[in-house]
């Protein structure tokens, strides 16, 4: 790691640096599909999840679906496995949510409505 090099993103420098929207990034957040740490309302990514990420993706020379490897780790934590199954796709897990919150899709932020997207 460099020392110039933040040990946490916000989502917006995330959304950038995978040249996304940054509304995309805040969706798989809350879908429990992308690494991210909840401190108040802020989300915060680490750094190091983001060169995992790269790292698997040139290492396996293909696609790295985020949902799937967080399927597989959170089902290596129920089952108290030692290594993910590379060659079946992980079973989605049910991941609970606390009492009394519900999923609320992201909404378009004001900007996007004016551009149309």
């Amino acid at each position: 790691m460099n020392d110039n090099e933040p040990l946490f993103y916000t989502v917006p420098e995330v959304a950038d640096v995978l040249r996304v929207e940054s509304t995309t990034i805040y969706r798989a957040i809350r879908e429990d599909t992308f690494p991210a740490i909840r401190i108040r309302g802020r989300y915060i990514v680490p750094a190091e999840a983001i060169r995992d990420l790269a790292a698997q993706a040139t290492d396996r020379g293909g696609c790295v679906d985020v949902a799937r490897l967080t399927r597989e780790r959170l089902l290596l934590r129920q089952t108290g496995a030692t290594s993910p199954s590379t060659d079946q796709p992980a079973p989605r897990a049910h991941i609970p949510r606390p009492a009394g919150t519900a999923f609320r899709p992201a909404s378009r932020s004001n900007a996007q409505q004016a551009r149309g997207r």
